[in-house]
């Protein structure tokens, strides 16, 4: 009895585990190329990963491991329109199309929990002193038998850390955005965009000033968490419920921030010094906002 109970664990694990499968073939550039995806065992679609900006033709080009680096020549400019902006407006500075030396282009996929994948291309502009000026991405979300699902196009920015949440209806990812200060260092400036699935609209931007490191957003319940950290020993606790289009914001210390035991469904919870517990409520504890709808 004990044999046959442990066979059949097994068994179930072992479906489980092969019951969604997805299989990447690469090309010469070893970058995704297709991407198959089975239930099962069996093949239940198949998407094709082709470059979106139309850059192809450009005549000099490095092909490095998982990416292609462009060379753009002065007659090439003019078809960067069509890419990134004549003039991209990036906090003070104007960045010219005239200044942008190179362009990367790379594809890749992104695996998140449940079974949800996003196919991202970005191209990433270089200036004639090697420092990124702009950034231009494509993401395309699919389910777990590959059904597409939404496009998603963020002028400027990146695409990262993407993310569904538990009910399916929303998604979230950093994008990752850079400033130019006049002296041309480069400073990372943590932000995240929302977006309702099932209207690929979206419906929020958090841009948090002076912030200098992110963590990838999480989930729980009907709510997004988002953790940026503000200077060395402060860190923003942000909670978003699109739902109801309430924010709720707290700043925390490093020591609570690793001291957070579980979420809840109205609240956090951290491990106080002495071994017991803290619940900070979202109603009661929290700063709270209402959601500002984004217009498209």
């Amino acid at each position: 009895m004990k044999e046959t109970t442990i066979f059949l664990l097994l068994t179930l694990l072992t479906t489980f585990s092969y019951a969604q499968e997805i299989k990447k073939h690469y090309d010469e550039n070893k970058m995704v190329s297709k991407v198959e995806f089975y239930s099962n065992g069996e093949l239940k679609n198949t998407i094709s990963l082709e470059n979106p900006f139309n850059i192809t033709s450009y005549d000099s080009i490095d092909e490095g491991k998982g990416a292609i680096v462009y060379h753009i020549s002065e007659d090439d400019l003019s078809k960067l329109g069509n890419v990134f902006f004549q003039e991209l407006s990036l906090d003070s500075k104007i960045i010219e199309v005239s200044e942008i030396g190179q362009i990367t282009y790379q594809s890749r996929v992104f695996q998140m929990r449940d079974g949800y994948y996003m196919v991202i291309h970005t191209l990433n502009a270089v200036d004639q002193y090697n420092k990124y000026c702009a950034t231009s991405a494509t993401g395309k979300l699919y389910d777990s038998e590959g059904n597409f699902m939404i496009e998603i196009k963020p002028s400027n920015k990146g695409i990262y850390s993407p993310l569904v949440m538990n009910s399916g209806d929303f998604l979230i990812f950093n994008t990752n955005n850079v400033n130019l200060s006049a002296q041309a260092n480069q400073s990372l400036r943590v932000s995240f965009d929302v977006y309702n699935i099932e209207h690929n609209k979206l419906i929020y931007s958090h841009n948090p000033k002076n912030s200098i490191r992110f963590f990838p957003p999480m989930t729980d319940f009907d709510y997004f968490i988002v953790v940026t950290m503000l200077e060395k020993d402060s860190f923003e606790l942000l909670v978003l419920k699109p739902e109801s289009r309430k924010i709720y914001l707290k700043n925390i210390t490093q020591s609570e921030l690793y001291s957070i035991v579980r979420y809840e469904e109205d609240g956090v919870v951290f491990k106080t010094e002495d071994g017991g517990e803290r619940k900070d409520v979202f109603e009661d504890d929290f700063t709270q906002k209402l959601l500002q709808q984004k217009k498209n």
